[in-house]
C-alpha cells in the first residue's frame, strides 16, 4: 500500500519505516513473506561489525537498541555518509571583479567531531592561469568543531578590456581524510568580470566623462573630445592581442600577397 508521512528527526536519530504489501493469498503469499525474511537476513549478514562502531570512541551500540537495528539495515554507503561529514563549496556560481582577490568559501556539514582534510585545485576554462588568475592548489584542514574554510585565489589585473571569463575550482577525492564530497557542489565556477574601459584604458577618463553626460544636451558635441583615430588604433591593438585573430590576419595578408605575386609573374612572363 502506498503511504506518505512526515517524521521529525533530531540529529543522530533514526526512524524505522514499516510498509505493508498487498499479497495475493491464493498463489504467492508465502513466497512474498519468505522473500522478505531472506532479504532481512541477507542485510544483517552483509554488514561487518565495524560499521556498528562509533568512529570516535570505537564502542558498539547495544543489540537490543531500536536505533541500532535501523542503522544495521542501511547500506555501507549510507552508513559512511552518516559517519563522515560532507565537504562542499558554499556556492556553485561565483562572481568577482578582476581588480580584487577572490575568496571562495568551503563548508563542512554533518559530524564535526573529527579532523578532516581535502585537497583542492583550480582548472582553466575560458580564463587561463597566468593570464586572468594565478593557479592555486592546496589542502584544507578542518579541526574538530570547524565548519568553514576559505580559499584565496589571486586575480591578475591588466589595463586591457576582456569579456567575462570563467575558471573552476574543484575538491579532489585524492587523499581525502574523514570526509566525503557533496554529489553536486564538489566543483565551483568563478566568473571574472572586467572593470577596464573598451577597448583600453588609454582614453578611460575621456570616455567616463562622455558617459556622465548622456543626459546632457551637449552630449553629441562632447563626443569630439574623444580622439576617434586613437580609439580606432586601440581597437586594432585589442583584436591583434587575440592569437586566433592575429594568425588569421597574417594568413590572409600572406595569401593575398602570394596571389598578387602570381599575377605579376604571369604578366611578366607574357
Amino acid at each position: 500500500l502506498t503511504a506518505s508521512s512526515a517524521v521529525p528527526l533530531a540529529p543522530g536519530d533514526f526512524h524505522e519505516i514499516s510498509m505493508r504489501g498487498v499479497v495475493d493469498t491464493e498463489d504467492d503469499g508465502d513466497e512474498f513473506r519468505e522473500g522478505n525474511e531472506e532479504e532481512e537476513e541477507g542485510r544483517e549478514e552483509a554488514l561487518p561489525d565495524s560499521f556498528m562502531s562509533d568512529p570516535e570512541s570505537g564502542s558498539s551500540v547495544a543489540d537490543g537498541d531500536e536505533e541500532s537495528k535501523a542503522f544495521s539495515r542501511l547500506t555501507q554507503a549510507d552508513q559512511g555518509l552518516l559517519q563522515w561529514p560532507i565537504v562542499q563549496f558554499a556556492s556553485k556560481r561565483n562572481f568577482t571583479i578582476e581588480s580584487e582577490n577572490f575568496h571562495l568559501e568551503v563548508m563542512r556539514i554533518g559530524n564535526l567531531r573529527l579532523r578532516s582534510s581535502v585537497r583542492y585545485t583550480t582548472r582553466d576554462a575560458s580564463a587561463k592561469a597566468g593570464v586572468t588568475y594565478e593557479a592555486t592548489e592546496g589542502v584544507l584542514v578542518f579541526q574538530p568543531g570547524e565548519n568553514r574554510k576559505s580559499i584565496n585565489i589571486p586575480l591578475i589585473d591588466d589595463d586591457s578590456w576582456n569579456p567575462t571569463l570563467e575558471f573552476s575550482v574543484v575538491l579532489l577525492l585524492d587523499d581525502i581524510e574523514n570526509a566525503v564530497l557533496d554529489r553536486y557542489q564538489w566543483e565551483a565556477w568563478v566568473s571574472v568580470m572586467d572593470d577596464d574601459a573598451f577597448p583600453t584604458n588609454r582614453f578611460k577618463e575621456a570616455i567616463a566623462e562622455v558617459l556622465e553626460l548622456r543626459k546632457d544636451s551637449y552630449f553629441l558635441g562632447k563626443l569630439t573630445d574623444v580622439p576617434k583615430l586613437g580609439l580606432l588604433i586601440e581597437y586594432f591593438k585589442l583584436n591583434l592581442r587575440d592569437v586566433g585573430v592575429w594568425r588569421g590576419t597574417l594568413k590572409i595578408l600572406i595569401s593575398d600577397q602570394l596571389f598578387n605575386l602570381y599575377f605579376f609573374m604571369k604578366l611578366f612572363l607574357n
